[in-house]
């Protein structure tokens, strides 16, 4: 199989070069490049663009992984990594199906899972409240709700 992945060069009338990563597509005997990150002036500007797409597949895989599973739930809430732990534990603390809370939990990145788990188990009581049902149901290993 052909490598899709590709990294184009472009040189600006100033002469600067910049690189983007993209795909190399050939469809009807035609090839495309089509990038799909920014123009990057530095390898530390490429290797922020790449970790951004790495974090979009990583959701992607975890939404597969949540219908592969069966998840058809339209009631979980959408809490997004990109929030602050004591933003996304306001929302999450007023759920009150356990089975939408659980959800709501288990669709953020593994890194903000486990993060919510320092600040759920070390900042909120775990005696009472959804608290409670997380400090019963977090599985360590996987960063998950089960």
């Amino acid at each position: 199989m052909e490598e899709i992945f590709i990294i184009i060069e472009d040189e600006s009338a100033d002469q600067k070069k910049t690189l983007s990563a993209g795909l190399d597509i050939k469809i009807a005997g035609k090839a495309f490049k089509v990038p799909f990150t920014k123009n990057c002036g530095s390898l530390d500007d490429f290797e922020v663009e790449i970790e951004r797409i790495k974090k979009g597949l990583r959701r992607l895989l975890e939404k597969a992984e949540a219908c592969f599973a069966g998840s058809t739930s339209s009631e979980a809430i959408n809490v997004t990594s990109d929030m602050t732990c004591e933003q996304i534990w306001s929302v999450l603390k007023e759920i009150k199906k356990e089975g939408v809370f659980k959800e709501s939990f288990n669709r953020l990145d593994e890194a903000k899972r486990r993060e919510m788990a320092e600040f759920i188990l070390t900042r909120c009581s775990v005696f009472s409240g959804n608290a409670s049902i997380f400090s019963r149901l977090f599985d360590g290993d996987t960063a998950r709700m089960g």
